[in-house]
Protein backbone atom coordinates (compact mmCIF):
# COMPACT_ATOMS: atom_id res chain seq x y z
CA UNK A 1 0.00 0.00 0.00
CA UNK A 2 0.76 3.24 -0.78
CA UNK A 3 1.55 5.49 2.36
CA UNK A 4 4.85 7.95 0.75
CA UNK A 5 2.23 11.36 1.10
CA UNK A 6 1.94 10.80 4.80
CA UNK A 7 5.58 9.82 5.74
CA UNK A 8 7.63 12.76 4.93
CA UNK A 9 7.46 16.65 4.81
CA UNK A 10 9.42 18.63 2.92
CA UNK A 11 13.15 19.71 3.70
CA UNK A 12 12.87 23.43 5.66
CA UNK A 13 9.44 22.61 7.40
CA UNK A 14 10.82 23.62 10.29
CA UNK A 15 11.16 27.12 10.11
CA UNK A 16 9.36 29.05 12.23
CA UNK A 17 8.37 31.76 9.91
CA UNK A 18 7.12 30.84 6.56
CA UNK A 19 5.40 32.61 3.40
CA UNK A 20 1.68 31.14 2.51
CA UNK A 21 3.03 30.98 -0.63
CA UNK A 22 5.98 28.46 -0.28
CA UNK A 23 3.90 26.82 1.69
CA UNK A 24 1.49 26.10 -0.55
CA UNK A 25 4.27 24.99 -3.26
CA UNK A 26 5.90 22.48 -1.07
CA UNK A 27 2.19 21.00 0.54
CA UNK A 28 1.05 20.64 -2.92
CA UNK A 29 3.71 18.86 -3.83
CA UNK A 30 4.12 16.42 -1.23
CA UNK A 31 0.57 15.66 -0.80
CA UNK A 32 -0.22 15.09 -4.65
CA UNK A 33 -0.73 11.83 -4.42
CA UNK A 34 -3.77 12.08 -1.74
CA UNK A 35 -5.46 14.22 -4.31
CA UNK A 36 -7.60 11.91 -6.35
CA UNK A 37 -7.59 13.16 -10.28
CA UNK A 38 -11.29 14.11 -9.59
CA UNK A 39 -11.36 15.13 -6.53
CA UNK A 40 -9.70 18.85 -7.70
CA UNK A 41 -6.76 19.75 -10.43
CA UNK A 42 -6.45 22.96 -8.38
CA UNK A 43 -3.50 23.30 -5.81
CA UNK A 44 -4.66 23.30 -2.25
CA UNK A 45 -3.38 27.03 -1.64
CA UNK A 46 -2.96 28.59 -5.10
CA UNK A 47 0.83 29.42 -5.66
CA UNK A 48 0.40 32.85 -6.03
CA UNK A 49 -1.81 33.45 -2.31
CA UNK A 50 -1.90 37.44 -1.26
CA UNK A 51 1.34 37.38 0.76
CA UNK A 52 -0.50 40.12 2.83
CA UNK A 53 -1.62 37.68 5.17
CA UNK A 54 1.82 36.38 5.42
CA UNK A 55 2.73 37.83 9.24
CA UNK A 56 -0.76 35.61 10.19
CA UNK A 57 1.08 32.76 8.72
CA UNK A 58 3.90 33.31 10.13
CA UNK A 59 2.20 33.45 13.77
CA UNK A 60 0.49 30.24 12.78
CA UNK A 61 2.68 27.91 11.39
CA UNK A 62 4.56 26.65 13.94
CA UNK A 63 1.06 25.41 15.96
CA UNK A 64 -0.13 24.59 12.01
CA UNK A 65 3.16 22.52 11.36
CA UNK A 66 3.14 20.67 14.65
CA UNK A 67 -0.33 19.61 14.24
CA UNK A 68 0.57 18.58 10.40
CA UNK A 69 3.04 16.51 11.85
CA UNK A 70 0.82 15.22 13.98
CA UNK A 71 -2.05 14.64 11.04
CA UNK A 72 0.44 12.75 9.03
CA UNK A 73 1.20 10.33 11.83
CA UNK A 74 -2.38 9.59 11.60
CA UNK A 75 -2.52 9.63 8.44
CA UNK A 76 0.04 7.17 8.17
CA UNK A 77 -2.17 4.92 10.45
CA UNK A 78 -5.12 5.39 8.51
CA UNK A 79 -3.63 4.03 5.63
CA UNK A 80 -2.73 0.60 7.18
CA UNK A 81 -4.08 -2.59 5.64
CA UNK A 82 -6.67 -4.27 8.19
CA UNK A 83 -8.15 -7.21 7.28
CA UNK A 84 -11.22 -6.45 8.87
CA UNK A 85 -12.01 -4.02 5.75
CA UNK A 86 -12.40 -6.92 3.42
CA UNK A 87 -16.33 -6.14 4.19
CA UNK A 88 -16.00 -2.45 2.44
CA UNK A 89 -17.49 -3.90 -0.79
CA UNK A 90 -15.10 -3.12 -4.08
CA UNK A 91 -13.00 -0.28 -2.44
CA UNK A 92 -9.75 -0.08 -0.55
CA UNK A 93 -9.46 1.80 2.24
CA UNK A 94 -7.23 3.96 0.88
CA UNK A 95 -9.97 5.15 -1.54
CA UNK A 96 -12.20 5.78 1.49
CA UNK A 97 -9.76 8.23 3.70
CA UNK A 98 -8.11 9.87 0.64
CA UNK A 99 -11.38 12.64 0.91
CA UNK A 100 -11.06 12.55 4.35
CA UNK A 101 -7.92 12.90 4.81
CA UNK A 102 -7.63 15.67 2.13
CA UNK A 103 -10.26 17.51 4.16
CA UNK A 104 -8.06 17.41 7.45
CA UNK A 105 -5.21 18.60 5.35
CA UNK A 106 -7.88 21.99 4.20
CA UNK A 107 -8.84 21.99 7.60
CA UNK A 108 -5.40 23.01 8.29
CA UNK A 109 -4.49 24.42 5.90
CA UNK A 110 -7.45 27.15 4.73
CA UNK A 111 -6.05 29.66 7.16
CA UNK A 112 -3.31 30.30 5.96
CA UNK A 113 -4.88 31.39 2.66
CA UNK A 114 -7.34 33.82 3.80
CA UNK A 115 -8.28 33.93 7.32
CA UNK A 116 -7.92 36.16 10.45
CA UNK A 117 -5.59 35.14 13.02
CA UNK A 118 -8.48 34.35 15.41
CA UNK A 119 -10.14 32.17 12.94
CA UNK A 120 -6.65 30.24 12.01
CA UNK A 121 -7.11 29.84 15.82
CA UNK A 122 -10.50 28.21 15.38
CA UNK A 123 -9.40 26.02 12.32
CA UNK A 124 -6.32 24.66 14.34
CA UNK A 125 -8.64 24.01 17.68
CA UNK A 126 -11.34 22.35 15.21
CA UNK A 127 -8.51 19.86 14.23
CA UNK A 128 -7.26 18.99 17.87
CA UNK A 129 -11.04 18.37 18.32
CA UNK A 130 -10.95 16.11 15.99
CA UNK A 131 -7.43 14.36 16.64
CA UNK A 132 -8.29 13.58 20.60
CA UNK A 133 -11.97 13.30 20.56
CA UNK A 134 -12.10 16.11 23.34
CA UNK A 135 -15.48 17.50 22.30
CA UNK A 136 -16.81 20.71 20.40
CA UNK A 137 -18.27 22.17 23.37
CA UNK A 138 -15.45 24.66 23.95
CA UNK A 139 -14.93 25.24 20.57
CA UNK A 140 -18.68 26.09 19.82
CA UNK A 141 -18.57 28.62 22.55
CA UNK A 142 -15.70 30.54 21.20
CA UNK A 143 -17.80 30.73 18.28
CA UNK A 144 -19.73 33.89 19.89
CA UNK A 145 -16.18 35.69 20.18
CA UNK A 146 -16.66 35.92 15.96
CA UNK A 147 -18.22 38.31 14.29
CA UNK A 148 -20.38 37.76 11.50
CA UNK A 149 -17.85 39.44 9.24
CA UNK A 150 -15.43 36.17 10.22
CA UNK A 151 -18.16 34.07 10.64
CA UNK A 152 -19.40 34.09 7.36
CA UNK A 153 -16.10 33.58 5.72
CA UNK A 154 -15.22 30.79 7.66
CA UNK A 155 -18.14 28.54 6.40
CA UNK A 156 -17.29 29.93 2.86
CA UNK A 157 -14.20 28.34 3.29
CA UNK A 158 -15.33 25.13 5.31
CA UNK A 159 -17.88 24.73 2.30
CA UNK A 160 -15.38 24.08 -0.27
CA UNK A 161 -14.61 20.79 0.85
CA UNK A 162 -17.50 19.87 3.46
CA UNK A 163 -19.78 18.76 0.58
CA UNK A 164 -16.85 16.29 -1.02
CA UNK A 165 -16.26 14.61 2.42
CA UNK A 166 -20.07 14.48 3.42
CA UNK A 167 -21.20 12.74 0.35
CA UNK A 168 -18.01 10.15 0.18
CA UNK A 169 -19.14 9.31 3.42
CA UNK A 170 -22.81 9.07 2.39
CA UNK A 171 -21.40 7.07 -0.50
CA UNK A 172 -19.37 4.49 1.45
CA UNK A 173 -22.03 4.01 4.40
CA UNK A 174 -24.49 2.75 1.33
CA UNK A 175 -21.78 0.62 0.21
CA UNK A 176 -21.25 -0.99 3.36
CA UNK A 177 -25.23 -0.82 4.36
CA UNK A 178 -25.98 -2.90 0.76
CA UNK A 179 -23.58 -5.07 1.50
CA UNK A 180 -25.08 -6.25 4.60
CA UNK A 181 -28.29 -6.65 2.88
CA UNK A 182 -27.34 -8.76 -0.05
CA UNK A 183 -25.89 -11.92 -1.03
CA UNK A 184 -25.01 -14.97 2.25
CA UNK A 185 -26.11 -11.77 4.61
CA UNK A 186 -29.37 -11.56 3.15
CA UNK A 187 -30.28 -14.97 2.52
CA UNK A 188 -29.17 -15.21 6.14
CA UNK A 189 -31.26 -12.74 7.39
CA UNK A 190 -34.08 -14.32 5.60
CA UNK A 191 -34.17 -17.59 7.73
CA UNK A 192 -34.19 -15.76 10.90
CA UNK A 193 -37.26 -13.43 9.85
CA UNK A 194 -39.48 -16.49 8.38
CA UNK A 195 -38.21 -18.22 11.61
CA UNK A 196 -39.70 -15.44 13.85
CA UNK A 197 -42.45 -14.87 11.81
CA UNK A 198 -43.10 -18.51 12.54
CA UNK A 199 -42.50 -18.49 15.84
CA UNK A 200 -45.43 -15.43 16.43
CA UNK A 201 -47.70 -17.11 14.38
CA UNK A 202 -47.56 -20.01 16.12
CA UNK A 203 -48.41 -18.59 19.73
CA UNK A 204 -50.86 -16.57 17.40
CA UNK A 205 -53.11 -18.84 16.71
CA UNK A 206 -52.81 -20.66 19.91
CA UNK A 207 -55.96 -20.77 22.32
CA UNK A 208 -55.79 -17.69 24.76
CA UNK A 209 -54.81 -19.66 27.99
CA UNK A 210 -52.18 -21.41 26.36
CA UNK A 211 -51.08 -18.23 24.61
CA UNK A 212 -50.91 -15.83 27.75
CA UNK A 213 -47.67 -16.76 29.02
CA UNK A 214 -45.45 -16.94 25.26
CA UNK A 215 -46.35 -13.48 24.51
CA UNK A 216 -43.43 -12.42 26.80
CA UNK A 217 -41.39 -15.53 26.40
CA UNK A 218 -42.12 -16.34 22.60
CA UNK A 219 -44.17 -13.14 20.61
CA UNK A 220 -42.46 -10.05 21.78
CA UNK A 221 -38.82 -11.63 21.58
CA UNK A 222 -39.98 -12.50 17.84
CA UNK A 223 -41.09 -9.18 17.23
CA UNK A 224 -37.99 -7.40 18.69
CA UNK A 225 -35.49 -9.95 16.34
CA UNK A 226 -37.46 -8.50 13.29
CA UNK A 227 -37.18 -4.93 13.91
CA UNK A 228 -33.38 -6.15 14.47
CA UNK A 229 -33.12 -7.65 11.08
CA UNK A 230 -35.82 -5.31 8.79
CA UNK A 231 -35.10 -2.30 10.77
CA UNK A 232 -32.42 -1.81 12.23
CA UNK A 233 -30.85 1.66 13.43
CA UNK A 234 -27.45 3.18 12.74
CA UNK A 235 -26.16 1.76 16.10
CA UNK A 236 -26.71 -1.90 15.14
CA UNK A 237 -25.24 -1.41 11.82
CA UNK A 238 -21.74 0.03 13.00
CA UNK A 239 -21.59 -2.44 15.73
CA UNK A 240 -20.46 -4.70 13.03
CA UNK A 241 -19.18 -2.16 10.50
CA UNK A 242 -15.10 -1.65 9.81
CA UNK A 243 -13.21 0.21 12.47
CA UNK A 244 -12.41 2.74 9.47
CA UNK A 245 -15.35 3.39 8.46
CA UNK A 246 -16.64 4.15 12.16
CA UNK A 247 -13.65 6.48 12.67
CA UNK A 248 -14.93 8.16 9.34
CA UNK A 249 -18.25 8.63 10.50
CA UNK A 250 -17.33 10.15 13.68
CA UNK A 251 -15.25 12.77 12.04
CA UNK A 252 -18.02 13.73 9.69
CA UNK A 253 -20.60 14.01 12.57
CA UNK A 254 -18.18 16.10 14.52
CA UNK A 255 -17.67 17.90 11.19
CA UNK A 256 -21.05 18.70 10.85
CA UNK A 257 -21.94 19.70 14.53
CA UNK A 258 -18.81 22.38 13.48
CA UNK A 259 -20.98 23.72 10.32
CA UNK A 260 -24.24 23.66 12.04
CA UNK A 261 -22.87 26.06 15.12
CA UNK A 262 -21.37 28.20 12.70
CA UNK A 263 -24.56 28.75 10.88
CA UNK A 264 -26.47 29.12 14.41
CA UNK A 265 -23.69 31.73 15.77
CA UNK A 266 -23.85 33.80 12.82
CA UNK A 267 -28.18 33.32 12.60
CA UNK A 268 -27.66 32.65 8.94
CA UNK A 269 -30.25 31.28 6.59
CA UNK A 270 -29.20 27.50 5.68
CA UNK A 271 -31.34 25.01 4.87
CA UNK A 272 -28.67 22.05 5.20
CA UNK A 273 -29.01 21.13 8.96
CA UNK A 274 -25.43 19.57 8.52
CA UNK A 275 -25.65 16.67 10.83
CA UNK A 276 -29.62 16.38 11.02
CA UNK A 277 -28.62 15.39 7.19
CA UNK A 278 -26.33 12.87 8.01
CA UNK A 279 -28.48 10.91 10.34
CA UNK A 280 -31.75 10.71 8.33
CA UNK A 281 -29.77 9.72 5.08
CA UNK A 282 -28.30 6.90 6.89
CA UNK A 283 -32.08 5.90 8.05
CA UNK A 284 -33.00 6.43 4.43
CA UNK A 285 -30.27 4.18 2.99
CA UNK A 286 -30.73 1.50 5.61
CA UNK A 287 -34.38 1.62 5.08
CA UNK A 288 -34.15 1.19 1.20
CA UNK A 289 -32.51 -2.39 1.88
CA UNK A 290 -33.50 -4.08 4.74
CA UNK A 291 -36.52 -1.79 5.60
CA UNK A 292 -40.09 -2.62 5.50
CA UNK A 293 -42.56 -3.09 2.66
CA UNK A 294 -42.93 -0.20 0.01
CA UNK A 295 -46.54 -1.04 0.13
CA UNK A 296 -46.77 -0.57 4.07
CA UNK A 297 -44.33 2.32 3.76
CA UNK A 298 -46.63 4.17 1.37
CA UNK A 299 -49.44 3.46 3.93
CA UNK A 300 -47.46 5.28 6.66
CA UNK A 301 -46.70 7.71 4.48
CA UNK A 302 -50.42 8.34 3.81
CA UNK A 303 -51.30 8.08 7.33
CA UNK A 304 -49.03 11.24 7.90
CA UNK A 305 -51.04 13.49 5.31
CA UNK A 306 -54.36 12.12 6.95
CA UNK A 307 -52.87 13.15 10.40
CA UNK A 308 -52.14 16.59 9.94
CA UNK A 309 -54.77 17.02 7.79
CA UNK A 310 -57.25 15.99 10.33
CA UNK A 311 -55.45 17.21 13.84
CA UNK A 312 -55.02 13.73 14.95
CA UNK A 313 -52.90 14.06 18.02
CA UNK A 314 -49.07 13.38 17.93
CA UNK A 315 -49.65 10.68 20.75
CA UNK A 316 -52.49 9.16 18.85
CA UNK A 317 -50.61 9.07 15.89
CA UNK A 318 -47.24 7.44 17.18
CA UNK A 319 -49.47 4.74 18.29
CA UNK A 320 -50.84 4.19 15.46
CA UNK A 321 -47.48 3.82 14.02
CA UNK A 322 -46.31 1.81 16.20
CA UNK A 323 -49.32 -1.19 15.67
CA UNK A 324 -48.41 -0.89 11.83
CA UNK A 325 -44.47 -1.12 11.99
CA UNK A 326 -45.37 -4.25 14.01
CA UNK A 327 -47.92 -5.64 11.51
CA UNK A 328 -45.45 -5.06 8.53
CA UNK A 329 -43.08 -6.96 10.28
CA UNK A 330 -44.85 -10.32 10.22
CA UNK A 331 -45.30 -9.47 7.21
CA UNK A 332 -49.25 -8.46 7.67
CA UNK A 333 -50.65 -5.03 6.04
CA UNK A 334 -50.26 -2.04 7.16
CA UNK A 335 -53.85 -0.13 8.58
CA UNK A 336 -55.03 3.40 6.87
CA UNK A 337 -56.09 6.06 9.47
CA UNK A 338 -60.12 6.17 9.55
CA UNK A 339 -60.17 9.78 11.09
CA UNK A 340 -63.86 8.90 12.28
CA UNK A 341 -62.55 6.11 13.95
CA UNK A 342 -60.57 8.11 15.77
CA UNK A 343 -63.35 10.24 16.44
CA UNK A 344 -65.28 7.49 18.12
CA UNK A 345 -62.34 6.01 20.31
CA UNK A 346 -61.07 9.75 21.61
CA UNK A 347 -65.02 9.84 22.40
CA UNK A 348 -65.78 6.56 23.98
CA UNK A 349 -62.01 7.40 25.97
CA UNK A 350 -63.77 10.41 27.45
CA UNK A 351 -66.93 9.04 28.36
CA UNK A 352 -65.19 6.07 30.26
CA UNK A 353 -63.46 8.85 32.28
CA UNK A 354 -65.51 10.92 32.70
CA UNK A 355 -68.15 8.72 33.66
CA UNK A 356 -66.72 6.40 35.52
CA UNK A 357 -66.80 3.06 33.94
CA UNK A 358 -64.32 1.18 31.73
CA UNK A 359 -66.16 -1.32 28.97
CA UNK A 360 -66.93 -1.79 25.58
CA UNK A 361 -70.68 -1.92 26.28
CA UNK A 362 -71.28 2.31 27.38
CA UNK A 363 -74.44 3.30 29.44
CA UNK A 364 -74.49 6.25 27.47
CA UNK A 365 -77.56 6.35 24.88
CA UNK A 366 -77.09 6.24 21.64
CA UNK A 367 -73.61 4.78 22.30
CA UNK A 368 -74.14 1.28 23.72
CA UNK A 369 -71.67 -0.75 21.26
CA UNK A 370 -68.57 0.09 19.01
CA UNK A 371 -70.48 -0.42 16.08
CA UNK A 372 -73.07 2.58 17.24
CA UNK A 373 -70.27 4.77 18.12
CA UNK A 374 -68.50 4.37 14.63
CA UNK A 375 -71.88 4.51 12.80
CA UNK A 376 -72.29 7.97 14.88
CA UNK A 377 -69.49 9.42 13.26
CA UNK A 378 -70.08 8.22 9.76
CA UNK A 379 -68.14 5.10 9.71
CA UNK A 380 -67.90 1.28 10.38
CA UNK A 381 -66.16 -0.74 13.13
CA UNK A 382 -64.33 -4.32 13.38
CA UNK A 383 -63.27 -4.43 16.50
CA UNK A 384 -61.90 -2.25 19.71
CA UNK A 385 -59.65 -2.42 22.33
CA UNK A 386 -59.49 -0.36 25.25
CA UNK A 387 -56.72 0.32 27.80
CA UNK A 388 -56.61 2.62 31.37
CA UNK A 389 -53.78 3.51 32.89
CA UNK A 390 -50.91 5.68 31.25
CA UNK A 391 -50.71 8.58 28.77
CA UNK A 392 -48.29 6.70 27.03
CA UNK A 393 -49.31 5.54 23.43
CA UNK A 394 -46.37 2.33 24.00
CA UNK A 395 -47.70 1.73 27.40
CA UNK A 396 -51.23 1.25 25.87
CA UNK A 397 -50.25 -0.75 22.99
CA UNK A 398 -47.87 -3.26 25.04
CA UNK A 399 -50.94 -3.87 27.71
CA UNK A 400 -52.72 -5.20 24.38
CA UNK A 401 -49.93 -7.02 22.75
CA UNK A 402 -49.87 -8.96 26.31
CA UNK A 403 -53.55 -9.35 26.71
CA UNK A 404 -54.48 -12.80 24.54
CA UNK A 405 -58.14 -11.03 23.27
CA UNK A 406 -56.93 -7.79 22.25
CA UNK A 407 -53.48 -8.64 21.03
CA UNK A 408 -55.61 -11.43 18.66
CA UNK A 409 -57.68 -7.82 17.63
CA UNK A 410 -54.74 -6.14 16.80
CA UNK A 411 -53.11 -8.65 14.60
CA UNK A 412 -55.83 -9.72 12.74
CA UNK A 413 -55.39 -10.24 8.71
CA UNK A 414 -59.02 -8.84 7.87
CA UNK A 415 -58.36 -5.76 9.15
CA UNK A 416 -58.49 -2.42 6.60
CA UNK A 417 -58.46 0.83 8.82
CA UNK A 418 -57.41 1.96 12.29
CA UNK A 419 -58.55 4.02 14.81
CA UNK A 420 -56.84 5.59 18.32
CA UNK A 421 -58.10 8.32 20.70
CA UNK A 422 -57.06 9.07 24.28
CA UNK A 423 -58.53 11.00 27.22
CA UNK A 424 -56.44 11.47 30.17
CA UNK A 425 -54.74 7.67 30.83
CA UNK A 426 -57.64 6.10 28.98
CA UNK A 427 -57.37 5.06 25.58
CA UNK A 428 -59.79 3.45 22.79
CA UNK A 429 -58.23 1.82 19.82
CA UNK A 430 -60.79 0.09 16.71
CA UNK A 431 -60.26 -1.24 13.75
CA UNK A 432 -62.23 -1.66 10.54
Amino acid sequence: MATTTTANASPGMNSAVISSANVASRLNANFSDVLNANATSAPIIPAGANDTNSNAAAKVAPVLLKTQGSLLKKGAFFFQRQASLSTLPSRTFETIMKPLFLLLLLLTLIPIKAATLTTNEIFVRLQAVIETDKGLGDLVSDLENLENKELVPLLKEFDHTWPQLRDRYLKDHNDFVKSQFTGEAKAEANRKIRQHRKDFMMVYHLGENAMKPLLKTKSMPAIEGLKRLIMPDAGQIFATAPAALDQQRKIVLTLAKFRDAIVDTAVLHDEEKAEANILSTEKEAISSFAGLPRDGLRIIKENDKIAEKENIPADERKGIREVNEWRLLLGLNALLIDSKLCDASRGHSEDMAKNNFFAHESPIAGKKTPWDRAANEGTKASGENIYMGSTSPASANKGWFYSPGHHKNMFKGSHKRIGLGRYGSHWTQMFG
